[in-house]
């Protein structure tokens, strides 16, 4: 499924359409961000971008009820929860073709509630799940015009998402510290590397605003600790020393998606993340 297409992006669509009450209080995040600069950013965009069907969605309480709790709005639209009893950040719609959103929430309190889904007071069955981090892409948001098809009619919707700079300090902070699976590596692990190299990979336009965005981060003293962070966690992947195993299944997705060769996709790969890298540097010493 292409995401630059209606089709493709029916999934992000549907969840729009779920929340648009409460869309100004919401930001969309996750791997959905890069499709939307790309599409509805302005920005001159440039290569292939990996495809996610989840869509998350930062809650940054208090949410004040819009006339109808959002639990009441997701059934409306038949999603269930993921959880039978209690507070639920994860809702989804039946079927292959379904839609799933992710609630998440900055965390509240000691390290030790991360991973804990904290509910959404005032929206029923609504958790958000507490993750360290999240507070920067809340802090650092853009809007893009996003339209959407209502009863046969296009409506332009103001959508919140995290300035690509934010994106990619958050994701370059906070990979490493990704959830594991019972079973295995997570996953979402490679993909978060993927969603970094095809920032890196999109050409002067996107990493001019990447550069732009990461100024205004350090405007912030607090956070400079999370772009040194961020910068150190890109440059030891790059050398191999930080995850090994997930930048070769990274490598391993991006050969598969673009059809080359699993050598050619590693050099790509980390090619792209040292763009970020050598940009996040320059910002630094510049700030010196």
């Amino acid at each position: 499924m292409n995401p630059t297409t209606e089709a493709g992006r029916r999934p992000l669509l549907t969840v729009l359409a779920a929340l648009k009450p409460y869309l100004p209080r919401l930001v969309v995040i996750g791997g959905w961000v890069p499709t939307l600069y790309r599409e509805f950013g302005g920005l001159d965009w440039h290569g292939h971008l990996s495809l996610t069907t989840e869509v998350d969605v930062l809650t940054a309480p208090p949410i004040p009820v819009e006339g109808v709790p959002l639990d009441m709005l997701l059934e409306a639209m038949h999603f269930v929860p993921g959880r039978t009893e209690g507070a639920s950040a994860v809702w989804t719609q039946p079927g292959p073709e379904g839609a799933q959103i992710e609630f998440l929430t900055p965390l509240a309190g000691p390290q030790g509630r991360e991973g804990l889904t904290l509910p959404l007071e005032g929206h029923g069955r609504v958790g958000g799940l507490q993750l360290e981090g999240l507070d920067l892409l809340a802090d650092f948001t853009s809007s893009l015009d996003i339209p959407l098809r209502v009863g046969g009619e296009t409506e332009v919707l103001p959508l919140r998402v995290p300035t690509l700079g934010a994106y990619v300090v958050n994701k370059a902070e906070t990979f490493p510290r990704r959830r594991r699976h019972e079973a295995g590596d997570n996953p979402k692990l490679a993909k978060d590397l993927l969603y970094l190299r095809d920032v890196g990979a999109a050409g002067g336009s996107v990493t001019g605003r990447v550069r732009d965005d990461i100024r205004a981060i350090l405007g912030v003293r607090k956070r400079l600790f999370s772009v040194r962070r961020a910068r150190n966690n890109l440059a030891m992947t790059c050398s191999g020393a930080l995850l090994p195993d997930v930048l070769v299944a990274a490598a391993a997705i991006l050969a598969e998606r673009d059809s080359v060769d699993r050598a050619t996709s590693e050099a790509d790969l980390k090619g792209h993340l040292s763009v970020l890298r050598d940009l996040v540097d320059d910002v630094l010493a510049a700030r010196r």
